[in-house]
């Protein structure tokens, strides 16, 4: 995959201190012959927060991204609302919620298997500004696998 390629199939959500990031690799079933299982993209999430690091494969269906855009578009055009990412394999579930002077919350919490396993929760701050950039991305990897 090239530079290009990897970028447009990543979200990307940092401050300057942390940083979780769910690269799409691609289809989870490639070959697949519903909508379904098409619907399955293989993925890596990449995180740093504090002192912890780490990398853990998952799945995430492409309308978690398609939800999750939705969402995130009403909260930014608003600051009435808040906005969730939570895939149905659900090791990862990202909650951004609106604080005072346009001040965004992104709560996390991380788990290395799918329902069970290890967890890693917490929370970090962002603010509005970086918004249109998620939302970039969110909508390239929507138009590039929906």
């Amino acid at each position: 995959m090239s530079t290009k390629e990897e970028k447009s199939n990543s979200l990307l959500i940092e401050n300057d201190e942390n940083s979780i990031s769910i690269n799409v690799i691609g289809r989870a079933y490639p070959s697949a012959d519903n909508n379904w299982d098409k619907s399955w993209l293989k993925s890596e999430l990449e995180f740093k927060l504090g002192s912890f690091k780490g990398t853990i494969k998952t799945k995430v269906q492409i309308d978690d991204f398609f939800n999750f855009e939705k969402e995130l578009e009403e909260q930014y055009k608003t600051l009435l609302t808040n906005s969730s990412f939570k895939p149905r394999e659900d090791n990862i579930s990202l909650n951004f919620k609106n604080q005072d002077k346009g001040i965004i919350k992104v709560e996390f919490i991380i788990m290395d298997e799918v329902r069970l396993g290890y967890e890693l929760t917490g929370e970090f701050i962002i603010d509005q500004s970086y918004m249109p950039n998620i939302l970039d991305q969110i909508r390239n990897i929507v138009q590039y696998y929906g």
